[in-house]
Parts: structure tokens; sequence; C-alpha cells
């Protein structure tokens, strides 16, 4: 059961739902990511985010040539909370709880993002 789930491109349209239910996640322009970031600014293995024992959120910069940032301020690590705003370098996400309520738009992207999952895990 996700413990945590990023919205890339909140603003947009077609924003991309992802829902973290490993300890570690990694993010980044590299294929081997856990969340794979298809824009010329992000790093090859940019950040990660760690679910901890006590339900919270961490992110940690991986030594990215652009930066992460949270809320408008570079960090090195962070303990995030619902709501927070995230940026690798210049792919904009949003923290929110598991349960929020998505809306019905989501609803597709989410179903297309459990099967791409399926697929990667089954093809290691």
């Amino acid at each position: 059961m996700p413990m945590a789930t990023l919205i890339f491109n909140p603003a947009t349209e077609t924003p991309t739902v992802v829902e973290l239910t490993q300890g570690v996640t990694r993010i980044g322009r590299n294929e081997q990511n856990d969340v794979i970031l298809h824009d010329s600014s992000v790093s090859s293995f940019h950040a990660e985010l760690t679910l901890l024992n006590d339900g919270s959120l961490s992110l940690k910069d991986l030594n990215s040539t652009q930066g992460s940032f949270v809320n408008g301020s570079r960090i090195d690590q962070v303990v995030l909370k619902a709501g927070d705003h995230l940026m690798f370098s210049c792919v904009e996400a949003k923290v929110a709880p598991a349960h929020e309520e998505l809306g019905e738009r989501w609803k597709p992207k989410l179903e297309m993002l459990a099967q791409a999952v399926r697929a990667v895990s089954s093809s290691h």
C-alpha cells in the first residue's frame, strides 16, 4: 500500500501521478531509475525519495547539476510534508497524501502507471 504520492506537472491538464510504495525511489533521466524524467536538465541520477519507518518521506539530492528544490529552496536532504512543491531542475512535482482525492481525470493515469510498473517489474 502506498504511503505517499508525487504528482508531476500538477498544474497541467495531464499530471502524472506516482505512488511511492517502496523504501527508496530513485529519480533521474537514466533508465535505471524508478521514476524516469525525460528532461535534458535533469541529472542521470538526480534525487532519491525514502519512505521512513514513521511514514514520513525524505528527499535527498544526489549531487545533481541543476539541484533539487522544495518550496523554492535548494536542498541537500529534507523531510517532506503533504503540499510541498518540488522541483527537479525544471520538472515540477507536488507531494500529496496517498489517499488524497485525485479526481476522476487522474484515474486513467494511475491505471497506466500501474501497468507500466508491472511491465518493468516483470522484465527484471
